[in-house]
């Protein structure tokens, strides 16, 4: 018997509604048009894909049926994702993968739904996709504005009153509009929101916004930033290394294994620094305990 996780049973779950549709095909196929290559490659899930069909498969597959996955290398690019969506079209898909951003999401989802196709993406936060833009998208996690109203619970449970937010275009609203959501939350609560600092994906140098944050007074008690590793790393340690001892808050981007690493010389380097993805929050490898975020007045 297959023990399924929360995300692996939605996963099986919609590939078996799926499966009905494609009763005349020898198997049932899914597209993977994702990033094996380029900004987005540590991000993909073709090794959980490949992971939970080999599960299924095993067990007997789906109404008789295995599952075959076609995958295939976006680059990072929309303009590919949405090439290789109607490639896999052509080859008698059910549901696809993409990468997990709105801005391909969306143009994809569209070509998909007119051909009957269902996106499933297990790790798309954005809130977009959870509008209504689209009625052929499936996933098993929460839209950003709860992860941030999370993460500024605990933030105010913390202390933090004063706050900077890094913002940046290039995840879309899940690192341009997740930041702002957070700051909302502080300010209802009696916060300060202190500064805006802009930034562009794979900075290795993050001295302009360390200067601006040192220049801020009082210093601020956090800093939000929803992006992920290794840009998150070397921000906390030229943080810790100019002296300052801000909470830095994010959201499903720090869920990164990597990121253990960072403390392994100094475990104190993570005692402030915590994520809140997908609405349970979970303090950073390194830290000393586990707080579930309670919800406070003025939240959403």
């Amino acid at each position: 018997m297959i023990k399924l996780t929360p995300i692996s049973f939605l996963t099986a779950a919609a590939l078996g509604l799926l499966g009905i549709a494609a009763q005349a095909e020898e198997t049932i196929k899914i597209g993977l048009a994702v990033p094996l290559t380029g900004d987005f490659a540590p991000y993909n899930e073709v090794a959980g894909a490949q992971c939970m069909v080999k599960m299924i498969n095993n067990a007997g597959g789906i109404k008789g049926k295995n599952i075959e996955l076609l995958i295939q290398d976006t680059g990072s690019d929309t303009q590919a994702a949405i090439s290789l969506t109607e490639r896999f079209l052509s080859n008698g898909i059910v549901a696809l993968g993409t990468i997990p951003f709105s801005d391909t999401m969306i143009p994809v989802a569209q070509i998909a739904a007119a051909n009957g196709v269902t996106v499933v993406q297990s790790q798309s936060t954005q809130v977009e996709m959870h509008t209504g833009l689209v009625d052929n998208f499936l996933t098993n996690v929460a839209p950003d504005p709860f992860t941030a109203t999370a993460a500024a619970n605990y933030a105010l449970s913390q202390g933090v009153k004063n706050i900077a937010i890094f913002t940046s275009d290039k995840g879309g609203s899940w690192s341009a509009r997740t930041p702002e959501w957070f700051a909302e939350v502080i300010e209802a609560n009696g916060g300060n929101l202190q500064a805006r600092l802009n930034y562009t994906g794979g900075t290795m140098d993050w001295s302009p916004q360390i200067a601006e944050l040192k220049a801020l007074q009082p210093a601020p008690d956090a800093v939000y930033i929803s992006w992920a590793m290794p840009d998150i790393g070397i921000l906390i340690r030229q943080m810790r290394s100019a002296g300052l001892e801000a909470w830095v808050v994010g959201s499903d981007g720090f869920d990164d294994p990597s990121l253990d690493a960072l403390a392994e010389q100094d475990p104190s380097i993570l005692d402030r620094v915590f994520l809140a993805p997908w609405l349970l929050p979970f303090r950073a490898a390194g830290s000393r305990s586990f707080k579930p975020i309670a919800r406070r007045s003025g939240s959403r």
